[in-house]
């Protein structure tokens, strides 16, 4: 179609976070377990998904809500009962195959629905 889906893990979804504030013109961003530190949140003009673990030392929930209280968009946060980097198959120690299959479906269908 054209149209910008922008997502990453990570440092990767802190960018997405970014991008989403700073570049115009995207269709979503899906962010994965990142945070930029506080940016000007409002002016995220595009549909966001976050994905949040519970045992993340990094990320932390709260952080996320702040930017869902936010945003004037639609705004979709998932929380997973999971370890930071829940998606990353090659870190078994952290990796849960059954959060990142139900976060990577979530994405498909959101990036799907905006970038149509």
């Amino acid at each position: 179609t054209g149209k910008i889906v922008v997502t990453g893990y990570c440092m990767g979804g802190a960018l997405t976070l970014g991008a989403a504030v700073n570049v115009r013109g995207l269709a979503c961003a899906i962010s994965y377990y990142g945070y930029p530190g506080d940016l000007e949140w409002s002016k995220i003009d595009v549909p966001v998904q976050a994905h949040v673990a519970t045992k993340d030392d990094w990320v932390k929930v709260p952080m996320i809500e702040k930017v869902k209280a936010a945003v004037s968009v639609p705004f979709e946060m998932y929380v997973y009962e999971a370890q930071h980097a829940f998606c990353n198959e090659k870190r078994p120690e952290v990796y849960d195959a059954d959060a990142c299959k139900l976060a990577w479906s979530r994405s498909v269908e959101f990036a799907n629905k905006h970038a149509r």
